[in-house]
C-alpha cells in the first residue's frame, strides 16, 4: 500500500535506532553505547510531529482532536497490548513485592508518566533496572508528554499569525532558542543530577526539537551527489561512532547526545535530485522491515529480557541472548501485523466511528490498564498465589534504621556534622561509645543501642549510608565521579571524634570491599565500586585504592587509639551471589532446596573479600589493642554461610543483615569484656 509522502530511508532509520538499543540490552558488548538509539528515535519523532502539523496548518488548520486520534491509533493499541501482557506474566513468575512494583509501573505508563516513575525509583543503568519489565517505557513517556505540549503550541503560533500577520520565519528561530535554553540546561544539570537529564522531558525536548527545527526550515540544496554522499557517510559515522564508544560510564545525555542526533538529522535532510548511498543503504528490505517493526519491537524487547531474568534470575548467555532477540523479532512482527497496522491503517476502525468514538476508545483502553494496575496495588501483589512461608520471607520489608540520640543520614548530608550528629553527645552525661559507618553501620544501629545505650553510658550512631568510614580520603564511583560530600562529612566527624574528651569507645563499619573495584564473583568487578585517593595516591586501580584504606585505616587507629579511645572496627558479612529475600522466597514458593541455592561455602565468602582483609592483617598486627571483628564467624556456621535459618530471614538483600542477623553477627562481641566493663558515670 503506497502512503503519501512516505520515505523508505527514515525506516531505515529507525532500524539503526532500535537495533542498536535491543542489541546494547541484549548485553552485545561491541554496542555498548546502543542506549543513543532513543535519542535517535526522539529526533524522528520531533520531524514527523512537525510536518504532519505544519501540512494541517496548510490545509484547514491544526486540529488537536485529529492530531490525538492519529497519535492513539499509531501508539496505544500495542502499548497497551504489551502493558497487559506483563501484568499476566509477571503473575506466573513475580514475587508478591516484585509484582507491586509491577504494578506501580504499569500505573505510570498508562497514564504517561512512567518517565516520572522511572526517575523517582531506580536508574537506567542501575544493576537493578532490569528488574523492571516497563521500564522502557519513560521514552514513550516523554514523547507523550511532548505531543502534549508541541501541537498546542503550534496552533497559537499559527493562530497568532493570522491574527497580526507574524512571519513563519519566526517559528524556527523560536524553535533554535528552545533547542538552546534545553541543551544548556541538560548539560549543567548533569553536574547535579543525570538521572534528571536522563529521564526527564525539559531536558530531553531539544532532540525532539531538532527533528521539528528540520522539519520547520526549507533547507538549501545540496551542489551535486559528491555532497549528498558525503554527508550520508558523515551522518551514518555520527551515529555508528557514539553507539560503538559510547558507555555507562560516559557523561550522558547532553552534549555527548548531540552527534548522533545531528546524524539522524542529516539523514531526514535529503535532497531529492541526489540521494546518498546512506539513504540507499538504508532504503533496502531488512532495515526498512526493521524500521517498519521497530515500535513494535522497542515495546516488546525489554520485556522479553526482564521476565527473562525473573524465570532464570541470571543474565543470559550469549547463546540464549541470540534466541531471545530472535523471539523479541518474532513479537514484534505478529505485533505490527496483528495489532498496530489494523488500528493504523485498516479501513475497519476508521468505519468504527468519529474522531470522538476513537479518542473514547483510546481512553477507555488506558482506563482498562490503570485499572488492572490498581488491582494489583489493592491485592499487595497477591501473595496466596504463593506458600504462606514463602510469602512471609517476601514481605519483609527493609527495617528502618532509628537511632536514638545520633543521626542516620540516607540522603542529603549536613554541611555541619559535629552539630547534627553529636548535638545529643553535649546534653548527655557520661562517657560515650560512637557507632560510625555507612549502612553497614546502620544495619547494626537498633542492635548496638538496644544493648549498650544507658543512662550514663549513652551510644551515639552516626551513621552516612553509602559513605564508608575513611578519613582524610577522597572517595570516586567507578564511573569517575568525585564523591565530595563523603570526604568532606568524614573528615568532620573524624575530627569531632578526636576532638571530643568523652568519648570511650568507637566502633566502625562499612563496606570496605566496595572501595577497591570488588571483585564480585568468579574474576568479574563490581561496576558500583568506588575508589580511593588520597594526597599521595591519585591512581584509579585497584592497588592504589587499597593502599590508601590501609592508611587512613592505620591513620584512624593511630590516632585515636593514641588518645585512649577503645577501637573496634568489623569486617563485613558475607555477599551472596543474589538477593538472599528473593531466593529464599524463591525457592520455598518453587519447592527448591533453600540450602543449595541460596547459600556458599564460607571459603567463598572469604576469597572475595580476601585483599581487606590482608588490610585489616596488617592493622591487627601494628596495634595489638585494636578489635578487629569478624562477622562471618558468627553468620557462616559449620564452614557454609546462609542468610535464612530457623524460618528467620538473617540477610535481606545480597549482603545487608535483618535485625534478626544483627544480633547473630555481634552477639558475642556485645556481650564481651570490652562492653560488658565499660565504665560509667
Amino acid at each position: 500500500m503506497a502512503i503519501a509522502g512516505y520515505r523508505r530511508d527514515i525506516d531505515g532509520l529507525r532500524s539503526i535506532a532500535i537495533g542498536s538499543v535491543v542489541l546494547y540490552h541484549a548485553g552485545f558488548q561491541v554496542f555498548s553505547g546502543g542506549f543513543v538509539g532513543v535519542d535517535i528515535f526522539f529526533v524522528i519523532s520531533g520531524f514527523l510531529i512537525t510536518s504532519g502539523l505544519l501540512k494541517d496548518a496548510a490545509g484547514d488548520g491544526i486540529s488537536i482532536a485529529r492530531f490525538y486520534v492519529r497519535r492513539i491509533r499509531r501508539i496505544v493499541p500495542a502499548y497497551l497490548a504489551v502493558v497487559l501482557a506483563a501484568l499476566v506474566v509477571g503473575a506466573f513468575l513475580l514475587l508478591p513485592s516484585e509484582y507491586l512494583a509491577l504494578g506501580r509501573s504499569a500505573l505510570a505508563t498508562s497514564l504517561f508518566v512512567a518517565n516520572i516513575h522511572s526517575w523517582s525509583e531506580t536508574g537506567y543503568f542501575s544493576g537493578s533496572a532490569i528488574s523492571h519489565p516497563l521500564l522502557h517505557m519513560w521514552s514513550l513517556a516523554v514523547e507523550e508528554q511532548y505531543y502534549l505540549i508541541w501541537p498546542i503550541v503550534m496552533m497559537g503560533f499559527f493562530g497568532l499569525q493570522r491574527r497580526t500577520g507574524l512571519s513563519t520565519a519566526w517559528l524556527p528561530r523560536l524553535i533554535v532558542v528552545a533547542i538552546v535554553l534545553s541543551l544548556a540546561a541538560s548539560e549543567v544539570m548533569l553536574s547535579y543530577s543525570a538521572k534528571t537529564v536522563f529521564y526527564m522531558a525539559p531536558f530531553r525536548a531539544w532532540e525532539l526539537l531538532l527533528g521539528s527545527l528540520l522539519a520547520s526550515v526549507r533547507w538549501p540544496r545540496l551542489p551535486g551527489p559528491w555532497a549528498a554522499h558525503a554527508v550520508g557517510g558523515l551522518a551514518l559515522a555520527l551515529m555508528v561512532v557514539p553507539i560503538l564508544l559510547l558507555t555507562e560510564a560516559s557523561r550522558f545525555p547532553g552534549l555527548s547526545a548531540l552527534a548522533p542526533c545531528l546524524g539522524a538529522v542529516l539523514i531526514l535532510y535529503r535532497d531529492e535530485r541526489y540521494p546518498s548511498f546512506a539513504a540507499m543503504l538504508l532504503s533496502r528490505r531488512i532495515p526498512v522491515f526493521l524500521g517498519l517493526i521497530s515500535y513494535s519491537l522497542y515495546l516488546w524487547h525489554w520485556p522479553v529480557l526482564s521476565f527473562y531474568w525473573f524465570a532464570t534470575r541470571s543474565d543470559p548467555s550469549p547463546g540464549w541472548a541470540l534466541a531471545l532477540v530472535l523471539l523479541m523479532l518474532a513479537l514484534a512482527t505478529l505485533s505490527w501485523r496483528y495489532i498496530e497496522r489494523p488500528f493504523r491503517v485498516s479501513a475497519v476502525p476508521h468505519a468504527a466511528g468519529s474522531e470522538r468514538h476513537v479518542l473514547l476508545l483510546g481512553a477507555g483502553g488506558l482506563a482498562a490498564a490503570a485499572i488492572a494496575a490498581v488491582a494489583v496495588l489493592a491485592g499487595q501483589g497477591f501473595p496466596a498465589r504463593l506458600p504462606p512461608a514463602a510469602a512471609r520471607v517476601d514481605a519483609l520489608a527493609r527495617e528502618p534504621y532509628v537511632s536514638r540520640h545520633g543521626c542516620v543520614l540516607t540522603d542529603a548530608l549536613p554541611d555541619d556534622p559535629a552539630r547534627s550528629c553529636f548535638a545529643a553527645a553535649d546534653r548527655l552525661p557520661g562517657r560515650k561509645i560512637v557507632l560510625w559507618g555507612d549502612s553497614f553501620a546502620g544495619q547494626h544501629v537498633n542492635t548496638i543501642e538496644g544493648a549498650l545505650d544507658r543512662p550514663g553510658r549513652p551510644v551515639i550512631s552516626v551513621v552516612a549510608t553509602g559513605c564508608t568510614p575513611l578519613a582524610g580520603v577522597d572517595q570516586y564511583f567507578g564511573k569517575g565521579r568525585l564523591d565530595a560530600r563523603c570526604g568532606q562529612f568524614n573528615r568532620a566527624v573524624f575530627q569531632e571524634l578526636l576532638r571530643r574528651p568523652d568519648i570511650d569507645s568507637v566502633i566502625i563499619a562499612g563496606r570496605w570491599s566496595n572501595l577497591y573495584g570488588l571483585p564480585a564473583r568468579k574474576g568479574t568487578f563490581d561496576p558500583t565500586a568506588r575508589f580511593l585517593m588520597d594526597a599521595d595516591h591519585r591512581a584509579r586501580n585497584v592497588r592504589s585504592s587499597l593502599d590508601v584504606m590501609a592508611r587512613s585505616l592505620d591513620r584512624m587507629a593511630g590516632q585515636l587509639l593514641d588518645r585512649g579511645v577503645a577501637v573496634t572496627m568489623l569486617r563485613e558479612p558475607p555477599r551472596y551471589a543474589a538477593n538472599v529475600r528473593d531466593c529464599v522466597a524463591l525457592a520455598l514458593w518453587r519447592g527448591q532446596s533453600v540450602v543449595s541455592r541460596c547459600g556458599m561455602p564460607e571459603a567463598e565468602a572469604r576469597a572475595m573479600r580476601e585483599p581487606v582483609d590482608a588490610v585489616f592483617s596488617r592493622l591487627h598486627q601494628r596495634y595489638n589493642n585494636l578489635l578487629i571483628y569478624d562477622q562471618i564467624t558468627q553468620l557462616c556456621p559449620a564452614d557454609y554461610c546462609l542468610g535464612y535459618k530457623n524460618e528467620t530471614l538473617i540477610t535481606r538483600d545480597t549482603e545487608h543483615l535483618t535485625r534478626a542477623g544483627s544480633v547473630i553477627a555481634l552477639g558475642p562481641l556485645l556481650k564481651s569484656a570490652r562492653f560488658s566493663n565499660f565504665p560509667a558515670e
